[in-house]
């Protein structure tokens, strides 16, 4: 009787869970795991342990890449080619060129289902992500930032708990041209092309929580 081949996707999901020990989800698919407001296409995993982080400089990605044996051959290239690379002074998986979408489950039909987490894969904290989200303003013009820290601003979390977010990420940025002040300058006053595509909703909640950290620096 011949075995059942594992579905593309379960066959990743098998990997990344192999990994979960020193891999975490994070960027944008970490977002849209904790507020299921978008359907990001990559999955960003970042090395979350300092030992496996020095490792993983000596060895190849085929060592790494035994993991996930199971994929499919015509996408086994597509994730070699951006199977490890080094981006702010660690190493991520990312898949960007494999658009996973299929792995989440849209907002209508369910949240509880996305991302497959009864693999029980590791996922930052919303506090992590935020911080990333709000450095990544001032490299970057990306909607998908501004959403993300608009919705995050639509979930509670309020001026002074995105400052603590960007504080406690800044040692693991390494830019020294950014600072914190800019990036609160850049959620006040985002780009034209970025505005035209946020709703008014969102614009206002950008510019709610810029006008209230503005405020509290200046009682300070």
């Amino acid at each position: 009787m011949q075995a059942t081949r594992q579905p593309p996707h379960g066959a990743i999901l098998t990997g990344l869970k192999a990994l979960s020990p020193y891999w975490t989800l994070n960027g944008g698919g970490a977002a849209a795991y904790h507020f299921c407001h978008r359907v990001p296409d990559d999955l960003d995993f970042f090395l979350n342990t300092d030992g496996w982080r020095e490792d993983a400089r000596h060895e190849t990605p085929d060592v790494i890449f035994n993991h996930f044996r199971q994929i499919p051959p015509d996408l086994q290239k597509k994730i070699r080619d951006a199977f490890l690379q080094q981006e702010t002074g660690t190493y991520k998986i990312n898949f960007e060129r494999i658009k996973l979408s299929f792995i989440f489950t849209p907002k209508t039909t369910g949240c509880n289902e996305r991302i497959g987490m009864n693999n029980h894969l590791p996922v930052a904290s919303v506090r992590d992500v935020i911080g990333l989200k709000v450095f990544a303003v001032n490299a970057r013009t990306q909607l998908s930032d501004y959403l993300d820290i608009a919705t995050a601003i639509d979930h509670g979390i309020n001026a002074a708990q995105l400052a603590d977010a960007a504080k406690a990420i800044a040692p693991f940025c390494p830019s020294e041209s950014i600072h914190l002040q800019q990036s609160f300058a850049c959620l006040l006053t985002p780009p034209d092309v970025i505005l035209t595509q946020l709703s008014e909703r969102h614009v206002g909640l950008l510019h709610q929580a810029a006008r209230a950290y503005f405020e509290g620096t200046k009682a300070r």
